[in-house]
């Protein structure tokens, strides 16, 4: 495993451990700048949020 020298071990470690579960979503059709204040994508966030803040 290729370790980056500009964290520490210890915090590429948690880091990792947050994205070994994670979901890659793709809004098709929005461009990256429109992400944030696009309804469809607002609203898949919220939901997102929502359901791991009840977890």
């Amino acid at each position: 495993m290729f370790l980056d020298k500009t964290l520490s071990v210890k915090l590429q470690k948690k880091l990792a451990a947050c994205y070994q579960n994670a979901n890659c979503q793709i809004f098709h059709g929005i461009a990256h700048e429109d992400y944030f204040v696009t309804d469809e994508v607002v609203d898949y966030v919220k939901k997102t949020i929502l359901q791991t803040s009840s977890e």
